[in-house]
C-alpha cells in the first residue's frame, strides 16, 4: 500500500491483477491541502472515522499513489448509503486538492494529465465501465468541482465514448 506509480506499465499490471469485479470508475477530491503522499489522508481518515484511506488511487500534483488496495472496495461513513453501494462495483480515484478559497477547482495541469492516462490505461484493460464524479452520486458532495462526464468524453475521445445513455448514478449502481 502507498505505493508510487511510476509507468503506465505498472499501473496497467495493478489493473490487470484486480480480482474484484468493477464497472465505474468513481472520480473524487480530497478538498485538502497537497502533501503529494497519502499518509496524510490516511492519518485523517483513521481519526475521524476509524478507517484509513478509502481511495484505490491518489494523484497528488505530482505523481500517482496506490491506496487502498482494488481488491477491497472503498469505504464510507454511511455503508448503506447510495454512495456505499456504487462503492461496491468502483475504482476510487482522488485528486488531491479541489476547492481553493474562491470556490472554484484547482488542479495542476499534471494532475489532470495523469489522471487522464490513468483513466486510459484502466479502459484497456478494463473496457466499458462507466466514469462519473462522486458529485454525480450525492448533492452533499462538491467534489471533484468539474463535470468528470463532460472531460472524459472530451479527453478520451474514440477510446471512451461516455456513459451508457440515459444513465443516472442517483439511481442505479
Amino acid at each position: 500500500v502507498f505505493n508510487r506509480i511510476s509507468s503506465t506499465e505498472e499501473s496497467q499490471t495493478v489493473i490487470s491483477n484486480m480480482n474484484r469485479e468493477s464497472t465505474e470508475i468513481i472520480i473524487t477530491a480530497t478538498d485538502t491541502p497537497p502533501f503529494d503522499n497519502p499518509l496524510p489522508h490516511h492519518i485523517q481518515f483513521v481519526a475521524e472515522y476509524g478507517f484509513g484511506i478509502p481511495y484505490h488511487f491518489l494523484i497528488t500534483r505530482r505523481s500517482i499513489w496506490t491506496c487502498r488496495p482494488l481488491d477491497v472496495k472503498p469505504r464510507t461513513v454511511n455503508d448503506s448509503d447510495l454512495t456505499a453501494q456504487h462503492y461496491t462495483n468502483s475504482i476510487l480515484i482522488a485528486l488531491e486538492g479541489g476547492v481553493e478559497g474562491d470556490g472554484t477547482e484547482y488542479y495542476t495541469n499534471k494532475q489532470l494529465e495523469i489522471l487522464h492516462g490513468f483513466v486510459i490505461d484502466i479502459l484497456k484493460i478494463r473496457p466499458g465501465m462507466q466514469i462519473f464524479g462522486v458529485n454525480d452520486i450525492t448533492d452533499s458532495l462538491g467534489y471533484p468541482y468539474f463535470d468528470v462526464v463532460n472531460r472524459m468524453d472530451t479527453v478520451l475521445e474514440k477510446l471512451y465514448n461516455g456513459n451508457i445513455k440515459n444513465y443516472n448514478p442517483l439511481k442505479e449502481s
